[in-house]
């Protein structure tokens, strides 16, 4: 599994833009999905959290038990040549601890044995003789690095360094779903103007083509054409560029979605009014707080900052360290002989003693601890700044969206009143009462009161996910999880 995501990276750079083709109609649901599995960015990002989680696993390392085994052979000549050479073998094993608190525990067994060699009473004592070893030793600071804050800081920096990474995930997934939203919808109001620009294109041309022909017949003067050859030529003019933005619409969201620049996609979901649903800014703004994957990450980064001051304050104290050692030895010409006096303890050692150790200078040291301080003063400033900033947008959302609730209002009560002003004048024209003029400048009136009423939907939805993505919530609403598209 551990090449899972790099065979997906590969996969995604070999296989092209299109190697899953997507359905030529997407849903809103679809594309925020295709948009989690498919950004390359945002598989950066998470390559990037799984990497910064891995680093608590990675610093554990200073904690796990360590086995050493070593084997040594010795052979040497004596002083008197005519001694027979000393053959010795020499191997023992040993294990070693440290713990989260600073608490040292070391426990080995060794073996010196005898192989040849004979040596007089007036020569080099033991040389003759079997010797073992079997010695347990603990080490416990007092002062510095004693406790989390000083032996276990690189655990406690590595789960903050994987929580600000997850809360930035969160942030950067959040952004990319509120650009992918925004292009969905801004396709689905560039489809709705194209259609209806067509429309009005070929209502142009039709009153262009009664207009023509009544002149032919007498019944309109010949300076009528101009009016609504004018009117055709203006919705063709405005076709043209509905037609430019729905292409720069489709290729923005095809960018997103890492499909070809040229795949015809369609949005399969017209626009909507949001939830109307009563809007608190208080309530709001407390959940902006409280979710805001910035704002979390800044936390997370104050936290690390205090972390490593008392780490620093840790290390500016002297040294002053407990150590208790037991020794059982074992030394006889007799290879089971010696073993036994181990085992048995016929020789034991025991010791118990402090080691203090100062420096001559604490100028070092408390350059360390002012500078950590320092940092931990400018995080607290950038986190309140943070705090700021969320709080100030989530109430100019909350703003925001009531205006445009009320606009909302307006471009309905205002498209209602250009259908029937509409209305009221074609009667007014059958009666001859009104003029083409009129009819024209009316009908376009109430294109654009229609394309009023998506503005301002397009722009609810907007704001709704911005609110949502503010809070880090939106991945959320559209059930999409951190570790989607791994």
């Amino acid at each position: 599994m551990k090449n899972t995501a790099l065979a997906l990276l590969l996969a995604l750079c070999l296989d092209g833009p299109a190697r899953a083709a997507p359905p030529r109609t997407l849903t809103l649901k679809q594309t925020m999905q295709l948009a989690a599995r498919r950004n390359l960015s945002l598989l950066q990002d998470r390559l990037e959290h799984r990497r910064k989680a891995l680093g608590y696993d990675a610093a554990l390392s200073t904690f796990l038990p360590r086995l050493s085994i070593d084997a040594g052979y010795d052979n040497s000549t004596p002083f008197d040549l005519s001694l027979t050479r000393d053959q010795r073998l020499g191997y023992g094993a040993t294990v070693d601890w440290t713990a989260p608190i600073g608490t040292t525990v070391s426990l080995g067994a060794a073996v010196d044995q005898r192989l040849r060699g004979a040596t007089p009473t007036s020569q080099a004592v033991n040389t003759a003789d079997h010797s073992s070893s079997i010695a347990l030793s603990v080490t416990q600071p007092l002062l510095k690095g004693a406790g989390t804050s000083g032996a276990a800081n690189a655990l406690a920096e590595a789960r903050l360094d994987g929580e600000i990474q997850r809360q930035q995930l969160r942030e950067q997934l959040d952004a990319l779903l509120l650009r992918v939203e925004q292009a969905y919808w801004t396709l689905a109001f560039s489809q709705l103007e194209v259609t209806a620009k067509a429309a009005a294109r070929d209502r142009a041309r039709k009153q262009y083509e009664e207009t023509r022909e009544n002149i032919r017949r007498g019944i309109l003067a010949d300076i009528e054409i101009y009016l609504v050859e004018e009117n055709l030529v203006y919705f063709r003019q405005e076709l043209v560029e509905a037609e430019q933005r729905l292409e720069l619409a489709r290729r923005t969201l095809a960018e997103l979605l890492r499909l070809d620049p040229g795949a015809r996609i369609r949005a399969g979901q017209e626009l909507r009014d949001p939830d109307p649903g009563k809007l608190d800014p208080a309530t709001a703004t407390r959940r902006g707080v409280q979710g805001n994957p910035g704002l979390a990450a800044e936390q997370l980064r104050l936290t690390r900052e205090r972390v490593r001051l008392r780490f620093e304050e840790n290390q500016a104290l002297p040294s002053l360290d407990l150590g208790a050692s037991l020794k059982l030895n074992g030394l006889d010409s007799d290879y089971a002989e010696h073993l036994s006096q181990m085992v048995e303890a016929r020789r034991p050692e025991l010791s118990v003693g402090l080691t203090l150790t100062l420096p001559l200078s604490f100028r070092a040291n408390r350059a360390k601890v002012s500078r950590a301080r320092l940092a931990v003063e400018k995080q607290l400033l950038k986190l309140k700044a943070q705090e700021v900033h969320v709080r100030h947008e989530v109430g100019r959302l909350v703003k925001r969206i009531g205006y445009q609730r009320r606009r909302m209002a307006l471009a309905r009560r205002r498209l209602t009143l250009s259908r029937l002003k509409l209305e009221a004048e074609r009667k007014k024209y059958k009666n001859g009462i009104s003029t083409l003029d009129s009819i024209v400048r009316f009908q376009r009136e109430l294109d654009q009161a229609e394309l009023g009423v998506w503005r301002v939907q397009l722009e609810l939805l907007g704001s709704r996910s911005s609110l949502l993505s503010l809070s880090g919530l939106l991945h959320r609403a559209h059930g999409i999880g951190i570790g989607d598209g791994r």
